[in-house]
């Protein structure tokens, strides 16, 4: 429930309008250019039409992500294989970063970040359920002997996801299958060739 005062329902288009809007002006001119006046103008729709949805600029920026990874986002598929999980949820990241409008407001976001501290909490809120399941999945391949029993599952967990960033915003290198297999075999060790 929205908890919305009873009224005309509303529109879906205004809504699909609304987000394009946000994503364009992050895209353009980063977070700190969103606020209701601007999306409403880049959107076509007045600010009482925003305002009937959003009660602030973060509640439509926490709308949009929320919008992005519901509508653009295929949940990773689920393995018995810790390895073969672990791998999936890398790949899905990857799909996030270079498949949805998800990545291209990572982008705008990272010189805002230190500023930001709404933006901060924004974008770790959405970080936490992806990374709690590679934590969990983690805690499985080490529970299976497949990760070190010693090992800090929120150390590889950011051994494993940093690569991932680093090699997605900082190179031109590409973020494959192959890649993400070797990514993992050598952080938590190659169930090939157990030491």
């Amino acid at each position: 429930m929205s908890g919305r005062a009873p009224g005309r329902p509303l529109n879906p288009e205004h809504d699909e309008a609304i987000f394009a809007a946000t994503v364009a002006i992050v895209t353009e001119a980063g977070f700190d250019a969103v606020n209701i006046g601007t999306v409403a103008r880049h959107a076509g729709v007045s600010r009482p039409t925003i305002y009937r949805r959003f009660q602030n600029t973060q509640a439509l920026l926490e709308a949009c992500i929320a919008h992005i990874v519901d509508t653009q986002l295929v949940a990773p598929a689920a393995y018995p294989d810790p390895r073969e999980q672990i791998i999936e949820l890398l790949s899905n990241t990857v799909d996030m970063l270079t498949n949805t409008a998800i990545g291209v407001m990572f982008r705008a976001s990272l010189s805002q970040l230190e500023h930001n501290t709404e933006l901060t909490v924004l974008i770790s809120r959405f970080g936490a359920s992806r990374r709690q399941a590679l934590n969990k999945a983690l805690s499985a391949a080490q529970r299976q002997g497949m990760l070190s029993a010693t090992a800090s599952i929120p150390v590889v967990g950011d051994a494993l996801v940093g690569a991932v960033y680093f090699r997605y915003l900082l190179t031109n290198r590409r973020l494959d299958r192959r890649y993400l297999e070797a990514l993992y075999d050598n952080v938590c060790g190659d169930p090939a060739n157990p030491e």
